[in-house]
């Protein structure tokens, strides 16, 4: 799958660890991440779907080479989607070779022309829950091997690592809000 043989994955792994780690703001780890798969694997599409629990739908929060038609028709899904979704629910990686002779694919993603598809779920480590999915699609069937794709799995965590920071920034932040407010009205 490495189109580039010459790439230092550890170095890879180093800065995205780094980036993780050091902010609290998820855009800039997520585009990193997607212009990695893009560049250095033979990866055409990237999504990262985000689950929010309060809606009980998914929200499509990352997206590389992603069609605007798509974006319109499928920025947010619900449990109605196929296995777009049931990464998310099931919380378990889906490999498919080809998507277009797969029925549980929606007419939206069988749109976007690819044949291999692989969606990974984002899981929080303190609660093990899938709180979304990393999907790739590409041009090529794609044979997920999780002994091999380390690097693809080291991402996804580092993905989850980020929003697990941000959301305990956000809980202190409130937290902090809070204070001051009780504070200036005492």
């Amino acid at each position: 799958m490495i189109q580039n043989a010459a790439i230092n994955q550890e170095e890879v792994m180093r800065n995205l660890n780094k980036l993780a780690s050091s902010t609290n703001e998820t855009d800039s780890l997520f585009e990193t991440s997607m212009n990695y798969l893009t560049d250095y694997y033979k990866i055409d599409v990237v999504m990262i779907y985000l689950y929010d629990k309060d809606t009980g739908k998914a929200h499509l929060v990352g997206k590389k080479n992603v069609p605007a038609r798509y974006v319109d028709s499928s920025a947010e899904i619900d449990g109605s989607k196929g296995k777009v979704w049931d990464v998310i629910a099931k919380n378990t990686s889906i490999n498919v070779k080809n998507i277009q002779e797969d029925d549980s694919f929606n007419f939206d993603i069988q749109s976007l022309n690819k044949k291999g598809a692989l969606g990974i779920p984002i899981s929080l480590s303190y609660t093990g829950e899938a709180q979304g999915a990393l999907w790739i699609f590409s041009d090529d069937e794609y044979n997920y091997d999780p002994h091999k794709d380390k690097t693809l799995l080291y991402l996804v965590n580092q993905i989850a690592t980020s929003i697990a920071w941000a959301m305990k920034y956000e809980e202190k932040r409130g937290n902090w809000q809070q204070r001051f407010k009780i504070s200036l009205n005492s």
